[in-house]
């Protein structure tokens, strides 16, 4: 028999019970006892209102947390209809943000009113878009906790463009053609070059634009049409590979282009026929004729990939065109959820035009395509729908790419490894980077259960694949980035040479796994080795393996500083490896 609830009723467990307990009240007096969740979001809501006005802080602050956990569960999130629920998740945040700030917890009141400004972008309602008010609290929370960091990105938000307010380019000036790639970034330029190199890099995005003038903040999380265009990112020629130290949306004006990698300008391209007429264009006027494709991961600005591409433009040596996808990211370590619900269709037509275009289409000799992190599941995607129901794909006698790179994967391995086996045919070799220590695919496999293929080398192997084990190389924070600093020197091996090299051929800084299936990068411990083995493929891209030799024999002065602290024996014996 179901009791009926009345005024009457008592609903004390409304003041001091827990959200469970006060679900489990009022599924008591409804007719089939069952609540969903977006009424079990309201009640936790009403719950921590009334804890709130009866002075249960920190009650309040259980009650919400259960509140967002629930709120969080992704069977709901990925439903096409689910904006309620994210309306409501929203207003979760928004409390939990001035229940911090109330308590002076000032840092998790900016991270939680972050979240909450992240999320409203994404959502054409007037109850998320409380925008004012959440960037106050999110600029007084940021400036209270005396962190840098909170401060500076806290400046750089801004409030959706006005409607109707229009875009315009940036930059002072048309993007210029890159200069000389011949020596290696750390190398001084005999030329009279400045000392930083400027990298044309083509960008194709489904971020929305935001109207602003600065290009770091030009494009920013939410969805929108495929917007093309053509950027110049600076970067410094006396650096380290690997090195990423750039210029932030605060200090860009100023940033000194000898010492951090800055977006110099950033202008769009109407059409895909200009986009690609463009991009033809710098590939007639290159020896090499080589195409990188890169895509990001989870947590990246546009501006951060944009950089990012630039930097591996320089530090792998491309010859051709470099083209950065940049999904909508939130750029938000809060955000890991609403980033992975990007992957959507429309965006993976686009990519799988854009990737095609690339390979067939701008005259490019070798392609390579390279993602990071959740960008994996973007390319996985893009090729599996390439191969399905693109006629030029279908037509073709080979590989659709030279190199196929998955950097550190946020894939579900099994499903990485069923989806690599369907698409190989599209790639001459596939490589995955992958680190055991890897800090972010942890995270992720705790929010999602499964094992990611950028933890597991043992297991992506078993698909066909080149894994590579980064484990020992030396670590940033996250460990999550290796293929772009300690470990580049294996991706310059696939890029720079012109016949497929095997990882037993780079020895010098690879060793099998005990097991065999897959390989182990040395890291410190191949020392002068892999200081030969430096030398020799920077010897190997400039003159070619067979020229490299003459070059070595003609002394020491003609490898100075490629070869510097190695042995001219070691580096010929790299060399002999590298002849394939």
């Amino acid at each position: 028999m179901t009791v009926e609830y009345t005024d009457e009723t008592d609903h004390g467990l409304f003041h001091t019970g827990s959200y469970s307990a006060a679900l489990e009240l009022v599924s008591a007096y409804i007719p089939d006892g069952e609540l969903d969740l977006e009424e079990r979001i309201e009640i936790g809501l009403s719950l921590a209102d009334e804890q709130v006005e009866r002075g249960h802080l920190a009650l309040a602050m259980t009650t919400l947390t259960a509140a967002l956990e629930d709120a969080s569960t992704e069977a709901y999130w990925l439903a096409p209809g689910a904006v309620k629920t994210r309306v409501l998740t929203i207003r979760i945040l928004d409390k939990m943000a001035l229940l911090h700030f109330q308590l002076g917890q000032n840092g998790l009141a900016f991270l939680r009113a972050r979240a909450a400004y992240d999320l409203s972008e994404d959502i054409d309602d007037p109850d998320a878009q409380a925008m004012s008010d959440r960037l106050d609290l999110i600029r007084s929370a940021a400036e209270l906790s005396g962190r840098e960091d909170f401060i500076s990105e806290a400046a750089g938000l801004v409030s959706p463009a006005a409607p109707g307010q229009g875009y315009e380019t940036v930059g002072a000036r048309t993007p210029g053609r890159r200069r000389t790639f011949n020596a290696p970034a750390s190398e001084e330029d005999p030329g009279g070059e400045p000392p930083f190199h400027e990298v044309p890099v083509y960008f194709a995005t489904h971020r929305n634009r935001t109207g602003r003038s600065n290009p770091y903040d030009y494009f920013r999380g939410k969805r929108a049409n495929l917007s093309l265009g053509r950027a110049v990112v600076t970067v410094p020629r006396d650096r380290e590979a690997g090195d990423f130290d750039t210029a932030s949306r605060r200090s860009w004006k100023s940033a000194d282009k000898a010492k951090v990698i800055t977006i110099d300008t950033l202008a769009l391209l109407e059409g895909r026929d200009a986009f690609v007429s463009e991009i033809k264009a710098d590939m007639a006027s290159s020896s090499r004729k080589e195409a990188l494709v890169f895509i990001h991961g989870y947590n990246t600005s546009f501006a951060g990939a944009l950089m990012r591409a630039g930097q591996l433009s320089v530090d792998l040596n491309i010859d051709g065109a470099t083209l950065l996808y940049s999904w909508p990211s939130k750029a938000s370590f809060m955000s890991y959820v609403v980033d992975r619900n990007q992957v959507i269709d429309p965006f993976l037509e686009d990519l799988k035009d854009l990737i095609v275009d690339m390979a067939l289409e701008t005259g490019a000799r070798r392609v390579h395509l390279l993602a990071h992190s959740m960008g994996a599941q973007f390319l996985l995607d893009t090729l599996a729908q390439a191969k399905l129901d693109d006629p030029r794909v279908e037509a073709l006698d080979g590989p659709l790419a030279d190199e196929v790179i998955f950097a550190s994967p946020d894939v579900d391995a099994e499903n990485f490894v069923g989806r690599v086996q369907r698409v190989s045919d599209l790639a001459g070799r596939i490589t995955v980077y992958s680190s055991r220590e890897d800090k972010a695919l942890k995270a992720s496999e705790l929010l999602q259960g499964s094992p990611r293929a950028g933890r597991v080398p043992d297991v992506v192997s078993t698909a066909g694949v080149d894994a590579v084990d980064t484990t020992a190389a030396e670590q940033d924070l996250l460990g999550h980035s290796d293929y772009s600093k300690s470990a580049i020197d294996d991706v310059r091996a696939l890029i720079w040479l012109p016949t497929r090299v095997s990882p037993a051929k780079r020895a010098a800084i690879l060793r099998p796994d005990e097991g065999g299936s897959f390989w182990h990068y040395k890291g410190a411990a191949a020392q002068t080795l892999g200081l030969a083995f430096r030398s020799a493929l920077r010897l190997a891209r400039q003159f070619g393996v067979d020229e490299a030799f003459t070059k070595l024999e003609g002394g020491a002065g003609t490898v100075t500083p490629a070869g510097a602290g190695a042995d001219s024996s070691e580096i010929r014996q790299q060399l002999e490896a590298l002849r394939g």
